[in-house]
């Protein structure tokens, strides 16, 4: 009261007004926690869809147009007929067999006959050296020369050949003197009844070869 009474002379203090300052509140607010929004960044970036590659579908099984397997040793390739006859066909056809006719005195004499490509072929030599120092070509299929004249086929030289057989008679006389067949792959033949007809056969890779 002493105290008040002193303050009251100087400052005029009201009896129980305490002069201390007020205390401030032991929880006063802490200042207002600037809980500055931690802005969500930015929305993430959306990756772009990765294209799936199409499935590659491998190589084609393609379809070979290739070559059939070879007949077996002795047969003769299936060949279909030709839309026509050749023209070298001067005996006419059967069918996919060419008939080449040389009948006459040296009528084939020195030349050249190529067989037409799939066709078998039969050459006839009836004449009198009708065929004499002749070459003859086959294809690729059945190849038969006949030498029935005298001296028909002397000199005549032979070339069978893939995939088809070859075949030669010899039933004139003297027909096939010096006459060189030479075998293909296939079977080859000769066959000689005609007197003094001595063929020479050339096997190479001839899977079944018999000469005169």
């Amino acid at each position: 009261m002493l105290l008040c009474a002193l303050l009251m002379a100087l400052w005029g203090c009201e009896p129980g007004a305490v002069a201390l300052g007020e205390k401030s509140g032991a929880g006063a607010d802490s200042a207002a926690q600037s809980t500055g929004d931690s802005g969500a960044g930015g929305d993430e970036g959306t990756t772009g869809d990765s294209g799936t590659g199409g499935d590659g579908t491998g190589g084609d099984s393609g379809t070979t147009g290739g070559d059939s397997d070879p007949p077996e040793c002795g047969q003769d390739p299936a060949l279909p007929a030709p839309g026509a006859c050749p023209a070298v066909c001067t005996g006419g056809c059967d069918g996919s067999l060419c008939r080449v006719s040389c009948e006459g005195i040296a009528e084939c004499i020195g030349g050249e006959i190529a067989c037409p490509a799939g066709m078998a072929c039969e050459v006839s030599c009836s004449g009198i050296a009708a065929c004499e120092a002749l070459t003859i070509l086959c294809a690729d299929g059945a190849c038969d020369v006949v030498c029935s004249g005298i001296a028909a086929c002397e000199g005549l030289q032979l070339r069978c050949g893939e995939p088809g057989t070859c075949g030669l008679s010899c039933s004139g006389e003297g027909s096939c003197n010096g006459l060189v067949q030479q075998c293909g792959s296939n079977a080859c033949s000769a066959e000689c009844t005609g007197i003094g007809s001595f063929p020479a056969t050339e096997c190479g890779t001839s899977c079944d070869c018999e000469g005169c």
